[in-house]
């Protein structure tokens, strides 16, 4: 027996946060709306769960949020202004990933966890709007995040008749390479945005420890995602250039080799492993993705034997990728780190 639709109406109800915005081009929810929203969904489900915590007063919520761009086909869609266009999309999107709160002898009581904090699955979406991921548009909106998290109170609510507070820490961090170079000013894909490092400098290690790291970017993180598909594409360029020697093709006869090397590269991939390899797709970047990486490393044998690179270096790429996407804490040892 299904519910009847009034029911599930009203359930779909509490489930949108108040103060959304929308017009032709975009839509948004207001921050401490959606966080005020998002804890209280939670605190229902955890509800048995706080009041079995003695003298709760307070609660942390941990969040991570970031923003992205997108490339769509148009639709047959007419738009009050003519420079108005939905080809393009950029999304700002948040996702809870720990609730707790700190007992007499200050340690962390752990109230929710997200169990999956790379899926979709929690995801709450701030804004959206038709435009172009462009360096502007996103340092703009990246400010207009940070600014409104800067004035956000806590959320009250209702545990065993007495008020609780529950205070938002705001993470940023899901994002890829083009917006770390916008929102840290590195106009260049190629130039470390951390220490300014360019690619003729980063074989020269004596160098690169004198270099000033930038701490204020250090928050930004490791995506876990895009880890797995710069590596992959790091053997990759290694493969394409072992035969030209060098890391970048020069001149004419250079760039055919390297041409040669990567459409048999990409041939052996597709009959070997199924795989298609460094093939750009309209409007979405290539075919290198995060499934193409890992199947990429399961398979290191034949992905050594199909490039040329030595094995070793193939898994020791994958025992890093896996431990950075292990979820567990890295007890990182500095003497014991480097490899001979």
């Amino acid at each position: 027996m299904y519910p009847p639709y009034h029911k599930v109406k009203a359930a779909k109800l509490l489930c949108y946060p108040s103060e959304i915005n929308v017009s032709e081009t975009h839509a948004e929810v207001k921050l401490q709306s959606l966080m005020d929203h998002t804890i209280l969904r939670l605190c229902k489900v955890q509800e048995e769960v706080l009041k079995t915590i003695k003298d709760l007063r307070n609660l942390d919520i941990i969040v991570k949020w970031g923003c992205d761009g997108a490339e769509q086909n148009r639709y047959k869609q007419k738009f009050s202004e003519s420079h108005s266009s939905d080809e393009s999309l950029f999304s700002i999107s948040m996702v809870p990933i720990q609730m707790y709160a700190m007992n007499e002898q200050s340690s962390k009581q752990i109230v929710w966890q997200n169990p999956s904090t790379s899926s979709t699955k929690y995801c709450r979406p701030k804004k959206f709007v038709f435009a172009k991921e462009t360096p502007n548009l996103i340092v703009t909106e990246v400010d207009k995040i940070k600014e409104q998290a800067t004035s956000l109170i806590p959320t009250k609510i209702i545990v065993n008749d007495m008020e609780v507070l529950v205070k938002s820490t705001l993470i940023f961090c899901m994002i890829d390479g083009k917006i770390c170079n916008a929102v840290s000013s590195c106009t260049s894909t190629q130039t470390c945005y951390i220490c300014g490092a360019k690619p003729s400098e980063m074989n020269n290690e004596e160098l690169i420890l004198e270099k000033t790291v930038r701490s204020e970017f250090l928050s930004l993180g490791m995506s876990p995602l895009h880890s797995y598909i710069r590596l992959f594409e790091c053997i990759l360029h290694i493969s394409y250039c072992l035969d030209i020697k060098t890391w970048q093709a020069r001149g004419a006869e250079s760039k055919t080799k390297l041409a040669e090397k990567k459409k048999y590269l990409q041939e052996k991939f597709r009959s070997e492993l199924g795989l298609l390899v460094d093939m750009p797709k309209q409007k979405t970047g290539n075919t290198n993705d995060g499934n193409t990486a890992r199947k990429f490393y399961q398979n290191a044998e034949k992905s050594a034997e199909i490039t040329g690179v030595n094995i070793e270096l193939i898994k020791r790429f994958h025992v890093i990728l896996e431990t950075i996407n292990s979820g567990y804490y890295i007890h990182y040892r500095p003497k014991v780190w480097k490899h001979t």
